[in-house]
């Protein structure tokens, strides 16, 4: 197996934030972020991999600011 570079697996998506997707401040709920982040690791380890994956499991994720 040749080796990758972070390059080759490198994933952007840019994403609206929807009033549907706020709380009662108008910031993304936490759950929907970590839903977004979700989905782009796994197309990047798909990528990394070039096989199926899974998030097995998010151990500690911590909101510093608030995403209006």
């Amino acid at each position: 197996m040749k080796a990758k570079s972070p390059e080759d697996s490198k994933t952007i998506q840019t994403d609206v934030v929807l009033p549907a997707d706020t709380n009662s401040l108008d910031n993304l709920f936490g759950g929907e972020l970590l839903a977004r982040m979700d989905k782009v690791a796994s197309i990047a380890a798909i990528k990394h991999s070039e096989n199926v994956v899974v998030t097995a499991s998010i151990n500690n994720v911590s909101f510093g600011e608030p995403v209006p």
